[in-house]
């Protein structure tokens, strides 16, 4: 799969699936999962103001800009569809988590995968994205798995990183500003956080475990962006069996 948008549009189509990637992350972040959405649903892997292939984009984007690009889609999408189901990784989780609670009429679940309310970056997690940027993943699985997701396709020189750090600023801002959007969502939210996760704190549970509607399962085993296999068809089989509850064929 391509790391640019994407779209499957199907006329008529009562349900759309919209997948919402994080920070530095591209649309092929869900691939798998878009493999198992039927056919009936018509479905929006988008991607974020600043993420496309070119270096400089992502430092002169905002977050500011990311919120009201994800806004505008779900105002365009739900005119076509009478009913969302949103997906979102990391910082597009909390995307995820905003929107729905502004557009509670359209939105019918919430798909969440290491949602970021506290924001722990371990030494492995600086490792593997040093890695990355460098361009020597190897066959390093957990580097290759980031590698597989990031938005950039080429080596990133060191003079680039300096402006990345405001992007970040903005991250923790909002990591902090969702917490208490949980408690206001309406539909039905699973939330799957990694057990190993490298950049996401385990407090993150605290502030979604005692919201209504929501339901926190663990894939015990996984990181940030690498998942055993095992787990990985855990979470996709979840993801399928909520899928079709929140929005019957």
């Amino acid at each position: 799969m391509s790391k640019a948008q994407w779209s499957r549009k199907v006329s008529g189509a009562q349900g759309a699936v919209v997948f919402l990637h994080g920070i530095l992350e591209s649309p092929r972040q869900f691939e798998d999962f878009i493999n198992v959405v039927p056919k009936e649903y018509a479905v929006y892997n988008l991607c974020l103001p600043g993420h496309d292939s070119a270096v400089n984009s992502f430092a002169r984007s905002s977050a500011a800009q990311w919120r009201a690009f994800v806004r505008g889609q779900i105002e365009e999408i739900g005119q076509k569809h009478e009913k969302i189901l949103l997906v979102g990784h990391s910082m597009g989780a909390l995307l995820a988590i905003e929107v729905a609670a502004a557009f509670s009429e359209k939105i019918a679940g919430v798909f969440l995968l290491a949602v970021p309310f506290c924001i722990r970056v371990k030494p492995s997690g600086i490792f593997h994205g040093w890695k990355v940027l460098q361009g020597r993943c190897g066959e390093d699985p957990l580097s290759c798995a980031v590698q597989r997701t990031f938005c950039l396709a080429q080596r990133v020189p060191l003079r680039i990183l300096p402006q990345w750090i405001p992007r970040y600023r903005e991250l923790f801002r909002m990591a902090k500003e969702v917490r208490t959007f949980p408690a206001k969502i309406l539909c039905p939210v699973v939330v799957w956080q990694s057990g190993k996760d490298e950049f996401v704190g385990k407090g993150s549970v605290k502030y979604v475990k005692n919201a209504p509607h929501v339901t926190t399962l663990t894939a015990a085993r996984s990181y940030h962006f690498y998942y055993l296999s095992k787990e990985r068809q855990e979470t996709l089989q979840s993801f399928l069996e909520f899928l079709e509850k929140s929005i019957p064929i």
